[in-house]
């Protein structure tokens, strides 16, 4: 109808590589918290990473059965008490056991939101809860720990085969250039002058 096509104009547009599965294979799993969606006066950067609606909810995975390592995420938490998710794995090659390990996690807290990726299967293997000759997992189960005073919203939530197209992990690629060779100091710009190179 006419008012869903124009709600849709007032959407933040995310590249297919997050959270359109239709166009993007490496997508097992997706939760984008567009249905039901309720349209209001709330700001949209404050509402959604994605779309128009987020998820005041710490459960970011439920009850998915097909196999990928990676699970991506965008959140934003208004408080610092998340420090780890909690996970239901199978191993791809044995579905009938589930184990229930956790992962530490320390998200940037500072009411913004962010998207991340994690390497569950890598991870699971840094800390010894899986043997280093699995090579798949299926995670049917995701929640960050802890929401309190209902301090979390997470969108476009996926489970994947592969990283999203362009994705790079900021510990890779810290955001601080300064020791980049590239950067020359002092920086200007408008006016200001600056003693680090920090990309957008």
């Amino acid at each position: 109808d006419l008012s869903s096509e124009i709600n849709n104009l007032f959407s933040i547009q995310c590249p297919s590589s997050i959270n359109n599965a239709k166009l993007t294979r490496s997508i097992v799993y997706l939760q984008d918290f567009e249905s039901n969606c309720v349209y209001d006066q709330t700001p949209i950067t404050t509402n959604a990473f994605c779309g128009q609606c987020s998820a005041n909810d710490n459960t970011l995975a439920n009850g998915n059965t097909r196999a990928g390592n990676y699970l991506c995420f965008a959140y934003r938490i208004l408080n610092s008490y998340v420090t780890s998710i909690s996970l239901g794995i199978q191993i791809s090659s044995d579905t009938s056991t589930t184990s229930w390990p956790s992962i530490s996690f320390s998200p940037q807290a500072d009411k913004l939101w962010h998207y991340t990726c994690i390497d569950v299967r890598a991870t699971l293997i840094s800390q010894s809860s899986i043997d280093s000759t699995v090579t798949s997992i299926i995670i049917t189960y995701a929640q960050l720990n802890d929401n309190i005073k209902n301090g979390i919203f997470i969108d476009a939530v996926s489970i994947r085969t592969l990283l999203p197209l362009g994705y790079e992990d900021i510990s890779t690629y810290p955001i601080d250039q300064s020791n980049n060779s590239s950067c020359s100091f002092p920086f200007y710009y408008n006016g200001s002058s600056y003693t680090a190179c920090t990309l957008d």
